[in-house]
Protein backbone atom coordinates (compact mmCIF):
# COMPACT_ATOMS: atom_id res chain seq x y z
CA UNK A 1 0.00 0.00 0.00
CA UNK A 2 1.26 3.53 -0.58
CA UNK A 3 3.31 4.95 2.29
CA UNK A 4 0.98 7.92 2.86
CA UNK A 5 -2.06 5.61 3.07
CA UNK A 6 -0.26 3.44 5.60
CA UNK A 7 0.70 6.48 7.67
CA UNK A 8 -2.88 7.78 7.57
CA UNK A 9 -4.12 4.42 8.88
CA UNK A 10 -1.55 4.55 11.67
CA UNK A 11 -2.57 8.11 12.59
CA UNK A 12 -6.24 7.07 12.69
CA UNK A 13 -5.50 4.05 14.88
CA UNK A 14 -3.34 5.98 17.33
CA UNK A 15 -5.83 8.84 17.46
CA UNK A 16 -8.65 6.39 18.26
CA UNK A 17 -6.63 4.67 20.98
CA UNK A 18 -5.59 8.00 22.53
CA UNK A 19 -9.22 9.20 22.44
CA UNK A 20 -10.09 6.15 24.53
CA UNK A 21 -7.42 7.06 27.07
CA UNK A 22 -4.78 4.55 26.02
CA UNK A 23 -1.07 5.27 26.08
CA UNK A 24 0.42 4.08 22.77
CA UNK A 25 3.79 2.67 21.77
CA UNK A 26 4.49 2.24 18.05
CA UNK A 27 7.16 -0.24 16.93
CA UNK A 28 8.25 1.20 13.61
CA UNK A 29 8.93 -0.85 10.50
CA UNK A 30 12.16 -2.85 10.76
CA UNK A 31 14.77 -2.70 8.03
CA UNK A 32 13.43 -5.06 5.39
CA UNK A 33 16.87 -5.11 3.83
CA UNK A 34 17.64 -7.82 6.40
CA UNK A 35 15.55 -10.27 4.38
CA UNK A 36 18.39 -12.16 2.70
CA UNK A 37 16.09 -14.31 0.51
CA UNK A 38 15.07 -11.12 -1.30
CA UNK A 39 17.53 -10.72 -4.18
CA UNK A 40 19.45 -7.58 -4.97
CA UNK A 41 18.66 -4.91 -6.04
CA UNK A 42 15.20 -5.46 -4.51
CA UNK A 43 16.70 -5.88 -1.03
CA UNK A 44 18.33 -2.45 -1.25
CA UNK A 45 15.05 -0.95 -2.42
CA UNK A 46 13.17 -2.72 0.40
CA UNK A 47 15.67 -1.33 2.89
CA UNK A 48 15.28 2.21 1.58
CA UNK A 49 11.47 2.04 1.52
CA UNK A 50 11.20 0.46 4.96
CA UNK A 51 13.46 3.15 6.44
CA UNK A 52 11.27 5.86 4.89
CA UNK A 53 8.16 4.16 6.27
CA UNK A 54 9.73 3.85 9.73
CA UNK A 55 10.67 7.54 9.74
CA UNK A 56 7.11 8.46 8.78
CA UNK A 57 5.70 6.14 11.44
CA UNK A 58 7.89 7.76 14.10
CA UNK A 59 6.80 11.22 12.95
CA UNK A 60 3.09 10.23 13.05
CA UNK A 61 3.50 8.58 16.45
CA UNK A 62 5.07 11.69 17.98
CA UNK A 63 2.44 13.94 16.39
CA UNK A 64 -0.30 11.80 17.96
CA UNK A 65 1.40 11.76 21.41
CA UNK A 66 2.53 8.15 21.06
CA UNK A 67 6.01 6.82 21.75
CA UNK A 68 7.85 5.42 18.70
CA UNK A 69 10.41 2.64 19.04
CA UNK A 70 12.80 2.09 16.15
CA UNK A 71 12.84 -1.66 15.62
CA UNK A 72 15.65 -1.21 13.10
CA UNK A 73 17.81 0.32 15.82
CA UNK A 74 16.59 -1.98 18.59
CA UNK A 75 16.84 -5.40 16.93
CA UNK A 76 18.14 -4.87 13.41
CA UNK A 77 21.72 -5.88 14.22
CA UNK A 78 20.58 -9.10 15.90
CA UNK A 79 18.56 -10.09 12.82
CA UNK A 80 21.46 -9.21 10.49
CA UNK A 81 24.08 -10.92 12.67
CA UNK A 82 22.17 -14.16 13.34
CA UNK A 83 19.50 -14.70 10.69
CA UNK A 84 19.42 -18.47 11.23
CA UNK A 85 18.00 -18.12 14.75
CA UNK A 86 16.21 -14.78 14.47
CA UNK A 87 14.11 -15.75 11.42
CA UNK A 88 11.64 -18.60 11.15
CA UNK A 89 12.24 -21.37 8.59
CA UNK A 90 10.47 -19.31 5.89
CA UNK A 91 13.31 -16.76 6.32
CA UNK A 92 10.82 -13.87 6.11
CA UNK A 93 9.07 -13.85 9.49
CA UNK A 94 10.73 -13.70 12.89
CA UNK A 95 11.27 -16.91 14.79
CA UNK A 96 10.06 -17.26 18.38
CA UNK A 97 13.42 -15.80 19.45
CA UNK A 98 13.06 -12.97 16.94
CA UNK A 99 9.62 -12.10 18.28
CA UNK A 100 10.94 -12.35 21.84
CA UNK A 101 13.81 -9.94 21.12
CA UNK A 102 11.37 -7.56 19.42
CA UNK A 103 9.00 -7.68 22.40
CA UNK A 104 11.92 -7.11 24.78
CA UNK A 105 12.91 -4.04 22.75
CA UNK A 106 9.42 -2.61 23.26
CA UNK A 107 9.27 -3.20 27.04
CA UNK A 108 11.24 -0.09 28.12
CA UNK A 109 8.92 2.16 26.09
CA UNK A 110 5.85 0.36 27.48
CA UNK A 111 7.10 0.83 31.03
CA UNK A 112 7.88 4.50 30.37
CA UNK A 113 4.36 5.03 29.01
CA UNK A 114 2.83 3.23 31.98
CA UNK A 115 4.82 5.44 34.38
CA UNK A 116 3.84 8.59 32.44
CA UNK A 117 0.12 7.90 32.58
CA UNK A 118 -1.96 10.47 34.38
Amino acid sequence: MPREVSLAHLADAVRELRARGARVVVGTCPDLGALRPVPQPLRTLASRLSRRLAAGQARVARAQDARPVSLRAAVGRAFARDPETMFSPDRFHPSALGYRRTAEALVPALVAEWRARP
